[in-house]
C-alpha cells in the first residue's frame, strides 16, 4: 500500500511593538494610534510581497489594553485599517468598564482574555 502524505509549510513573522509604557489615559491612546498606524505599514509591506498575513496579537497587562484601544482609535480617528487582527490574546489585562466594549469592533475577529480569578484587579 501506498500513503500520499502532504505537508504544509507555515512560516512565521515576528513583528514587536513597545509602547511608552505610561500610566497615562491619553499616552495609551498616542501608543495605540502609533501601533494600528505601524500594522498598517507592516501589513501593506507584507502584502506588497505576495503574502497576506493572518494577524495574532498579544498583550500583557497595559499592552491588553494597548490592543483594545486600538479598536477606539479606529472608531474615533475614523480609520479604515487594511487589515482585521484574527486573534488577540490579553494576558493579566485589567478590563475597564469605559473600553470592554471595543472588543465588539469587527477589528478583531477572536479576542481571549486570559486573567486569574485571584487578581481582583482583572
Amino acid at each position: 500500500t501506498s500513503r500520499l502524505q502532504q505537508t504544509t509549510s507555515i512560516t512565521n513573522y515576528y513583528y514587536t511593538y513597545g509602547w511608552s509604557g505610561l500610566l497615562s489615559r491619553s499616552a495609551r491612546y498616542n501608543d495605540a494610534k502609533l501601533f494600528i498606524l505601524s500594522l498598517e505599514r507592516e501589513v501593506a509591506a507584507f502584502r506588497a510581497r505576495g503574502i497576506s498575513p493572518k494577524i495574532r496579537l498579544l498583550g500583557y497587562s497595559h499592552g491588553g489594553t494597548i490592543v483594545i484601544k486600538l479598536a477606539m482609535v479606529k472608531q474615533r480617528e475614523n480609520l479604515q485599517p487594511n487589515f482585521s487582527i484574527d486573534e488577540a490574546f490579553l494576558f493579566g489585562t485589567p478590563i475597564q468598564y469605559d473600553t470592554d466594549y471595543y472588543i465588539n469592533d469587527p477589528i478583531f475577529k477572536k479576542v481571549y482574555n486570559i486573567f486569574s480569578r485571584g487578581d481582583r484587579v482583572q
